[in-house]
């Protein structure tokens, strides 16, 4: 299964989801200092399928689409982008 983590922050979400078996974790945040901090953390973790990049939540095409959307973001901008990630879910 494959996992796109939203608003990923510190990525503990991205590193538990490779740590429970997803093949891929694609996790992203607006803030750079929560993508490098993210990045570290997978590094850390030994994570090798987490890719951590900085992103819009509002505009998700650049990602692939995924089976599992984990969203950490607050209530206004997790309904502005639930178009979006809904659009992603793999559903097969």
């Amino acid at each position: 299964w494959t996992a796109l983590d939203a608003g990923t922050g510190s990525g503990i979400l991205a590193i538990a989801a490779e740590k429970l078996g997803a093949s891929r974790v694609e996790a992203f945040d607006f803030d750079p200092a929560c993508v490098r901090i993210a990045k570290e953390n997978a590094r850390v973790n030994r994570c090798r399928r987490v890719r951590v990049t900085k992103a819009d939540a509002r505009d998700v095409r650049a990602f692939a689409p995924a089976d599992v959307v984990i969203a950490n973001l607050f209530s206004e901008l997790l309904m502005a982008s639930a178009p979006g990630f809904a659009s992603k879910l793999q559903l097969d």
